[in-house]
C-alpha cells in the first residue's frame, strides 16, 4: 500500500474544491457532475468519495469555503471608508464582472443556491451571517445598519454584477456597475473620491 506524505489528503480535497467552485460558478449547481470536477482536479471519479459524502456534501463545503474567501479579501483592504471604496471599486469593476470562474459566489450561484437543498441552503445562510459578522466586528459597515440592511446591500452588489453580466451592450455594462458602485456606497455611507 502506498503511502502519501503528509497534507496530501487535505491537498487533494483543496484542488476538488477549487474545481468545483470554478465549475459551479461557470455550469451552475446542477450543470457540473462529479466526473468533470474530479477531471478539472486532474483525478478520477473513485476518489470523490474519500473527501465528500455526496455531491451535496460538496456544495455546502464550496459555498462555505467561496464565502470566507470573499470574506477574508473584503477584509484585506483597511477599515476605512476609503477601503471601502477600494473594496466596493474592485467588486464592480469590468475585470470582476468577466471572471465567472474566479468571481463572485453569490452573483454566480444564488440562483441555484435558493433551489437547492435545505443544506446548501443552511451552508451559504451560514455563511454570510459570518460574513456580516465579521464586516460589523472591523467596522467596516455603518454601525446603524441591522444584519438584514446588510445583506440587502450586499444582495444588491451582487444584482449589480448579475445584471452588468447579462447586457450585451459594453457601454451600458459599464455604466450599470458605475452606477451600482453609487448606490453602494450612499447605502453603505462611504463617499468615493
Amino acid at each position: 500500500m502506498a503511502r502519501y506524505p503528509e497534507g496530501h489528503k487535505q491537498e487533494t480535497r483543496d484542488r476538488i474544491l477549487d474545481a468545483a467552485a470554478r465549475r459551479f460558478k461557470t455550469d451552475g449547481l446542477t450543470g457540473a457532475g462529479i466526473g468533470p470536477v474530479m477531471a478539472d482536479a486532474g483525478l478520477t471519479n473513485g476518489g470523490f468519495y474519500a473527501h465528500f459524502a455526496s455531491k451535496e456534501d460538496l456544495i455546502c463545503a464550496v459555498v462555505r469555503r467561496e464565502i470566507a474567501a470573499q470574506t477574508a479579501a473584503l477584509s484585506a483592504h483597511p477599515a476605512s471608508p476609503e477601503g471601502l471604496v477600494d473594496a466596493l471599486r474592485a467588486y464592480l469593476s469590468a475585470r470582476h464582472r468577466d471572471d465567472h470562474a474566479g468571481g463572485c459566489p453569490t452573483a454566480a450561484m444564488v440562483e441555484d443556491i435558493a433551489r437547492a437543498a435545505p443544506a446548501v441552503r443552511e451552508a451559504y445562510g451560514s455563511a454570510m451571517t459570518q460574513m456580516v459578522a465579521t464586516l460589523r466586528a472591523e467596522g467596516r459597515v455603518r454601525s446603524d445598519l441591522d444584519d438584514a440592511a446588510i445583506l440587502a446591500a450586499l444582495g444588491a452588489l451582487s444584482g449589480v454584477l448579475q445584471m452588468s453580466r447579462a447586457l450585451p451592450d459594453p457601454d451600458v455594462a459599464a455604466e450599470v456597475l458605475k452606477r451600482g458602485l453609487m448606490q453602494a456606497l450612499a447605502t453603505l455611507g462611504a463617499e468615493p473620491d
